[in-house]
């Protein structure tokens, strides 16, 4: 990659990341941090990493890719900080950045991106995965190759309602269908 390519991605990162006041608004939001709760998987952590590299306190290793990349994108500290600091679009130009100059990129990661930027190959894979689990054919590959099918009622039993808040699930008698809404209100302060 020509260098000024990986300079307008630093230029861009760090036009980003330097709007941040660390107030760590972003932390409880994060999925992540609360995962790890290591302040490196927040954020937070995410863009002090990258204001490092930006400025040069940090070098560019396969390690600050690795840390890099613990990122879901999700965009939850986007929508929860009050400068609306674009983490996930940092994190995108800095990821880009650290694969181009550590070499990163494994034939792995190049041959998913391929088919994921492709919508006639996500649909071929989708309608793979399908067929197999219809022929019953997942269960001879290893665990995790062919995923059961994920449906939307499998969601919103999961992770509607009482068991979004960490509370008990609601009685199997409930019946989650394709026609089941949920709605979420917020409790307003008396007094």
């Amino acid at each position: 990659m020509p260098k000024n390519t990986d300079d307008t991605l630093l230029l861009a990162a760090k036009k980003i990341v330097s709007q941040c006041d660390r107030c760590g608004t972003c932390l409880p939001v994060c999925p992540l941090f609360e995962a790890k709760n290591v302040e490196a998987s927040s954020a937070r952590g995410k863009n002090v990493i990258a204001r490092a590299l930006t400025e040069g306190g940090l070098e560019p290793t396969p390690e600050m890719l690795a840390k890099v990349n613990f990122c879901l994108l999700c965009r939850a500290c986007v929508d929860i900080c009050p400068s609306k600091i674009a983490t996930d679009e940092a994190m995108i130009n800095i990821r880009q950045y650290l694969v181009n100059q550590t070499g990163a990129a494994n034939t792995r990661y190049k041959a998913m991106g391929g088919i994921l930027k492709s919508r006639g190959m996500v649909k071929l894979a989708a309608g793979s995965l399908a067929l197999l689990r219809k022929l019953g054919l997942n269960s001879v590959f290893p665990y995790g190759m062919v995923p059961e099918e994920y449906t939307r009622a499998h969601f919103l039993a999961a992770f509607s309602g009482p068991a979004a808040l960490g509370q008990k699930a609601p009685p199997s008698d409930v019946a989650v269908t394709a026609a089941t809404k949920v709605a979420y209100f917020e409790a307003a302060a008396c007094g």
